[in-house]
């Protein structure tokens, strides 16, 4: 600093001078507990940092300090997993399909690989379990947040990408997704929709006994596909309501749940077993 600086500054109150000051970042030892998992797991720091919140800085000093190093033999080798996986038209194909365009996140990154992602509470780690074995991945990739209560897996593969982008799985998809028009073998699956619903749809029979299905997507035209599919297989049609939600009551939600979920080989647990209780109910 020069001395012209100083002076002027030194006319200035302590405290305001103390906040133009860099400050030290304290980190909780949930973030420290992230920054050295995902680092040593495959993700660069700046990864690591845009997953956790902090700056690219930050988690590379932190790294430096603790002398972690990482060469990109062992990131691959942790993060192996089979990038045709979305090249087959198998029933568990289109399940993760469905699945990831409701609950997945695709991104692009200049110069690198493009990122796959999605994220669950917790209490559905297991599901996420199933699609790393889907991918031939270690289970081990899944990374739990006990701050957020919710586990991740992320993939780095382009050819994972474009491939999803056939199913019209894309970036920032909420308002605009849609499966391409001519993958008429996709918008009238069984599986890719229970995917669908498992992310995105909800179950319930309201006031215990009163059956409901509905379907949320910010995208009418993704919601106009879904009736395709329900006219398709001569299933019960319902109403779009203002909140961008399909909506089934009644004795039709049963014979579309039927539909979904019976006998079906992929499913979210949690919703698998609502949908046999209220099927039950019939």
């Amino acid at each position: 600093m020069d001395e012209w600086s100083k002076l002027f500054l030194g006319r200035m109150d302590d405290r305001w001078y103390n906040s133009l000051m860099p400050q030290k970042i304290i980190l909780t030892q949930q973030q420290e507990a992230d920054i050295r998992n995902l680092y040593t797991g495959g993700l660069s720091a700046r990864e690591v940092a845009e997953q956790i919140g902090l700056s690219e800085k930050v988690v590379a000093t932190r790294l430096k300090q603790w002398g972690i190093r990482r060469n990109w033999s062992q990131a691959k080798s942790k993060y192996a997993f089979n990038e045709n996986a979305f090249t087959s038209n198998s029933p568990e194909t289109f399940y993760w399909a469905g699945f990831l365009m409701a609950d997945g996140n695709v991104w692009h990154s200049k110069g690198r690989q493009s990122r796959t992602s999605v994220s669950l509470h917790i209490k559905d780690r297991g599901h996420l379990v199933k699609f790393a074995q889907f991918l031939g991945m270690d289970s081990e990739a899944i990374y739990d947040y006990s701050d957020t209560k919710k586990s991740k897996l992320t993939i780095a593969s382009n050819r994972v990408a474009k491939d999803l982008a056939m199913f019209g799985v894309v970036p920032r998809k909420s308002m605009i997704a849609e499966v391409p028009p001519e993958r008429l073998d996709v918008i009238h699956s069984h599986d890719f929709w229970r995917g669908v619903v498992d992310g995105d749809g909800c179950i319930r029979l309201a006031r215990s006994t009163y059956p409901t299905f509905v379907l949320v997507s910010g995208s009418e035209r993704f919601r106009s596909q879904f009736e395709d599919y329900l006219k398709f297989h001569d299933l019960p049609l319902g109403i779009i309501t203002q909140d961008f939600s399909y909506t089934i009551n009644g004795p039709k939600c049963l014979v579309v749940i039927r539909g979904l979920y019976m006998n079906a080989s992929m499913y979210l647990s949690r919703k698998y077993n609502k949908a046999m209780e209220m099927l039950g109910h019939e």
